[in-house]
């Protein structure tokens, strides 16, 4: 455990030295910005779509980013002299992903709150965002790890999100028709939307429930069965 917290703390310092930690914290600035210069009816149709957003694009981006700056510094190999699990330092990557997207929402929404007094459940908040982070950055990992530098990373994640996020943004907004849920209901990003909507609005408790289930179970699979094996083969190899 002690282990882990250390390595937990030299992610978010790394963080802090690669600038990610600062973009983090500028994106919100950002969202904030727009929060305040909407009007209220507007907000709760926009905040759940942007947390959701925030949490799926952003998180998948900052631990690529946060992976390709120390493969170019070759930090990696430096971690592995120590007696230390290479499935210790994935694990502290997502750990430290997940509370910077966690603070990067509970930032979002407490703006919300205090700007217009709008009430949700936080404790389901957290519950809700740690599956969207964990699940997007489950596909992300696997991308970034399938890919030579960072620019293909994007070039693959434009792509994911061209099939995934994008339809799930222009259903929120009725482009896309409500026959299509069903087959929006594939894409993690669909399940996300559903999970912070409900935060605000009535959403079908079938809805909810295959949500929780379809992005709890994408981790679960994913991170042990396609991530792992290859993050410890690539970190092994280097």
């Amino acid at each position: 455990m002690m282990q882990l917290l250390r390595l937990v703390k030299g992610e978010a310092h790394r963080f802090y030295k690669y600038k990610i930690l600062h973009i983090s914290l500028l994106v919100s600035i950002i969202w904030i910005a727009l929060i305040l210069l909407l009007d209220e009816a507007t907000i709760s149709e926009f905040v759940p779509l942007l947390v959701m957003m925030d949490a799926a694009m952003m998180s998948i981006i900052l631990m690529a980013s946060s992976y390709f700056f120390e493969k170019q510094e070759n930090t990696i190999r430096t971690t592995l002299v120590l007696p230390i699990h290479p499935g210790q330092i994935l694990l502290a990557k997502i750990i430290c992903v997940t509370l910077l997207e966690v603070l990067s929402g509970t930032i979002i929404l407490l703006t919300m709150v205090f700007a217009y007094g709008t009430h949700i459940s936080f404790l389901l908040y957290f519950i809700y965002i740690i599956l969207v982070v964990l699940s997007h950055t489950s596909i992300g990992m696997f991308i970034t790890l399938h890919s030579k530098d960072f620019n293909s990373m994007l070039t693959r994640y434009m792509l994911f999100a061209f099939v995934t996020i994008i339809p799930t943004f222009l259903a929120s907004f009725n482009i896309i028709p409500e026959s299509w849920e069903l087959l929006l209901a594939i894409s993690p990003t669909q399940g996300g939307q559903w999970l912070i909507q409900s935060l605000f609005t009535s959403i079908e408790t079938p809805k909810i429930i295959f949500s929780v289930l379809y992005l709890l179970a994408m981790p679960l699979l994913v991170y042990p069965l396609a991530v792992y094996p290859r993050y410890k083969k690539v970190i092994m190899g280097e």
